[in-house]
């Protein structure tokens, strides 16, 4: 029974639950519209060849590529070899040093003390009176996934298996059937064993080694197991443990999908056998490379965007027993492309193992190098065969194994797979690798099994896999773009999708700055002043010319002295950029009339001179990014016009007149440049929301509303739609309108989740006013049909979405790479998820020269 002051806060609590559970509407159209073309749910059928690792493969995806973990624990160097990479195991203790073990030898007290015997006893124990439990891996999954502390709930996990099978040991050994006096819990099954005992091996309960604070997470392309480390730094040791741990999870997955039905009945032994065959047997979950991954709906077959996205797809949803780490690179062009994968040390393998006609024994350090050692081997077959199944234009694919610690980097193994050599093998039969990799005469030292350090022989930085020309200036280029590629992007030539007007103005001045004269010279002046004439002075861009002389006439009077001076006086030191400076520096003071007063000067000789008008055949235009640029030319580039570029300076110098004037209470004069801003710039975000609150200023509200309107159904960021709605959502309360102002604040806390605690506290005020009759949640069905009625676009709107994605695959397929990064990533802004991410780490950043 609440009381009256319980009753009168009911209003605001709702409004408070209201805004959490709003803030996670999901199927958003706008996003959604994405996802119907195929950006975010994206998944690889992969076809099984043969064997019980087939069978594993068929029930899910796996992969193991992520970020975020760094090792920085100083260790003693080790001599040459794969296994010294990590350091060696003592059954459940992943960094303990020992000497080897005697290869195949049954565990015994004699080998491996009374611990060790113990464990091997309770893993076999069993009990025929009872009906043993099954393993719910997805219930322990659930429980993982929902707590901040994953390692305490697999040792609450662990620790039930190994009570309920005391208590059944107990009761056989004093021979106590009666019910009443035992454990009424079942007796633990064999896959339940094989949890425990994994997990203990994996260093579950040591605490030689702080494990980080980490997060347990299901892959959303594959629903496998992965251990987040939270933390920014992560020691060598502590790394290794973690990728143990998630080893074992993932191990017990395998058990629990592959036996199903079984999993009563199934032994330890018999999750070993399964787990160890997963590992020998991942080559077979491809296809033959003639069997070329299918392409979407739009997509070149053989360009770089179905290429990339063919091979991280596959990075995401294969599956394989240890975590995938692999940098690549791809130059479809060319036919290459090349991948450097992470190793799995040796110490991150089981520390038992099953020999056929012996059963579980400790696994010494020589039976984990040559397992990890075979182990390396396959995924670089299973690389190659992702990148030759991307595309029949691949001919080519390098690999190179190798294993970093916090003291060096050894490469383990380098090869280079041939196409046709490569169809030629039958990857369900992986037995012989000898054999196998000697047709491609590797850089590799196969020793009695094990991998030993090799030079590694080439690198990801490499012309065949990264051209330079993927980064020339795109102002600067006279590329011509493939017809397909020009229609999506609107330009027959690249340096039509150009932003930066004053690009060739810091190119000369890197030239100049690398040959001028130093400062203790007796002649630099002469010299630096000859440099400048020689390398500018007669350039066809007047404000090359012009920046010349300015320099030259600083450089005589003693104004500038060094490099880095004639450098920024080159690129930003006419009166435009100086008076832009100046003007912000005034608002930044509160200083409005100064603001105000520097800009109109810097502006007035421009505008009188026509300098920046547009014309029937040419438009002045400035873009804040290369997606904007690309946009503009699909969507509202006028037939006929050339679009040339403002100066930055001209552009900033509108928008700090505009805010000085709104600043000090000019509102008519302010309202008339922000319009001037959103025809310079009429996707720019800052200069229409300019312009809205000089229209809102104004008492013209329903023309404040129509410019939203239009923000809406030209925006393509997270950002821009999530402002747009949140000024939308409170325009609509303004005016009375309560459902469109939930359903519009709804779509801004989707796209602004850092804003929530903002429109949070607008919602509970919005409920207060209505007396706490907003509706407890907005289907995405309900809003669209809500803002409908509005005539509010629901954004991106159908047809901003088929352009923008039209932009992203063919700025990569075209390889302008300045261009493709951008859209990418604010497509991953949109939908993020690992394939995506995946292209983007493919992708190379601009080359140092």
């Amino acid at each position: 029974m609440g009381s009256e002051h319980d009753d009168g806060r009911a209003p605001r609590k709702r409004a408070i639950d209201l805004a959490a559970k709003v803030a996670a509407a999901c199927g958003i159209a706008g996003v959604a519209a994405f996802a119907a073309l195929g950006v975010e749910a994206v998944t690889v059928a992969l076809a099984v060849a043969c064997g019980a690792a087939g069978c594993v493969a068929a029930t899910g995806h796996h992969n193991r590529e992520r970020g975020g973990e760094k090792g920085d624990a100083t260790v003693p160097p080790r001599p040459e070899g794969l296994e010294y990479n990590a350091p060696a195991t003592v059954a459940g203790d992943a960094t303990r040093a020992e000497s080897p073990k005697p290869e195949a030898a049954p565990l015994s007290p004699a080998n491996e003390g009374d611990d060790e015997t113990a464990a091997e006893e309770r893993d076999d124990a069993a009990s025929t009176d009872g009906t043993p439990s099954v393993l719910d891996f997805d219930a322990l999954m659930t429980k993982l996934v929902s707590t901040a502390d994953p390692v305490a709930e697999l040792r609450l996990f662990v620790g039930d298996v190994r009570a309920r099978e005391r208590a059944t040991t107990h009761g056989e050994a004093t021979g106590e059937t009666d019910e009443a006096t035992r454990d009424s819990r079942p007796m633990p099954s064999g896959a339940e064993l094989y949890a425990a005992r994994v997990l203990e091996e994996a260093g579950l309960f040591s605490n030689d080694v702080d494990l980080p604070s980490m997060r347990c997470v299901r892959l959303s392309t594959s629903g496998m197991p992965y251990l987040r480390v939270t933390q920014r730094e992560l020691p060598y040791l502590a790394r290794l443990r973690v990728l143990k741990l998630e080893a074992a999870l993932t191990a017990v997955q395998f058990v629990a999908s592959y036996f199903d039905d079984d999993l009563p009945t199934v032994t330890v032994e018999d999750c070993c056998k399964l787990n160890q065959e997963v590992a020998a047997s991942i080559c077979a979950q491809l296809p033959p490379i003639a069997q070329v991954s299918p392409t979407q709906d739009g997509d070149e077959p053989d360009g770089e965007w179905a290429v990339r996205r063919s091979i991280s797809t596959a990075l995401e949803t294969v599956q394989l027993p240890y975590r995938l780490s692999a940098k690549w690179r791809a130059n479809v062009s060319y036919g290459n492309v090349a991948f450097e994968v992470a190793l799995t040390p040796e110490a991150v393998w089981p520390s038992s193992m099953f020999v056929p006609g012996v059963g579980l024994v400790a696994s010494s350090r020589e039976m984990r190098r040559k397992a990890a050692s075979a182990y390396a081997l396959r995924v670089a077959l299973l690389l190659a065969s992702v990148a030759f199944r991307s595309s029949e234009r691949i001919r080519h694919v390098w690999v190179a194994g190798t294993i970093d610690t916090t003291t060096r980097h050894r490469c383990y193994l380098s090869v280079d797979f041939d196409r046709g050599r490569f169809a030629r093998l039958d990857l369900s039969d992986t037995h012989d690798l000898s054999a196998i990799y000697r047709s491609f005469v590797p850089q590799m030292r196969l020793e009695e099994g094990i991998l030993r350090p090799v030079a590694q022989g080439f690198s990801l930085s490499e012309p065949r896999f990264c051209p330079p020309d993927r980064y020339v200036p795109v102002s600067l280029s006279s590329k011509r773009l493939p017809a397909a590629q020009a229609k999506a992007l609107g330009t027959e030539r690249v340096y039509g999708l150009s932003i930066e007007e004053a690009e060739k103005r810091a190119l000369v001045a890197a030239d100049i700055m690398s040959r001028f004269a130093p400062k203790d010279d007796a002649e630099a002046t002469q010299k630096n002043v000859r440099t400048i004439l020689n390398v500018a002075g007669d350039d066809p861009d007047p404000t090359v010319r012009g920046a010349a002389e300015r320099c030259v006439a600083k450089l005589v009077s003693g104004e500038i002295e060094d490099a880095e001076q004639v450098g920024e006086e080159f690129v930003v030191g006419d009166a435009l950029d100086r008076a832009a400076q100046a003007a912000r520096d005034a608002l930044q003071r509160n200083d409005y009339a100064e603001g105000a007063r520097i800009a109109h000067e810097a502006l007035s000789p421009v505008d009188a001179r026509g300098d920046y008008r547009d014309t029937t055949t040419v438009v002045w235009r400035y873009f804040g990014s290369y997606v904007d640029r690309a946009m503009y030319n699909r969507l509202l580039e006028p037939a006929g016009a050339s679009t040339m570029l403002v100066p930055d300076a001209y552009y900033e110098c509108n928008l700090a007149l505009a805010m000085c004037l709104l600043g000090s209470g000019q509102g008519d004069q302010a309202l008339q440049v922000a319009r001037r801003l959103c025809e310079l710039a009429p996707l720019d975000r800052n200069a229409r929301l300019l312009l809205v609150r000089c229209l809102e200023g104004a008492s013209r509200r329903p023309e404040a509303e129509d410019q939203l309107r239009e923000m809406l159904d030209l925006a393509h960021d997270p950002e821009t739609l999530g402002v747009a709605y949140y000024r939308m959502g409170y325009f609509m309360w303004q005016d009375g309108d309560v459902t469109a102002a939930q359903a519009c604040y709804a779509l801004a806390m989707n796209y602004l989740p850092n804003a929530i605690p903002v429109i949070a506290m607008e919602l509970i005020a919005l409920s207060a006013q209505e007396g706490g009759t907003l509706r407890e949640e907005m289907t995405a069905e309900e809003i669209q049909s809500v803002l409908e009625s509005y005539q509010i676009p629901m954004a991106p709107t159908e047809r901003v979405s088929t352009v923008f994605y039209d932009c992203v695959r063919a700025s990569l397929d075209a390889e302008v790479f300045p261009v493709a990064r951008n859209f990418v990533h604010v497509l991953a802004s949109f939908a993020p998820n690992d394939i995506l991410m995946g292209i983007i780490r493919s992708m190379e950043g601009e080359p140092d020269e």
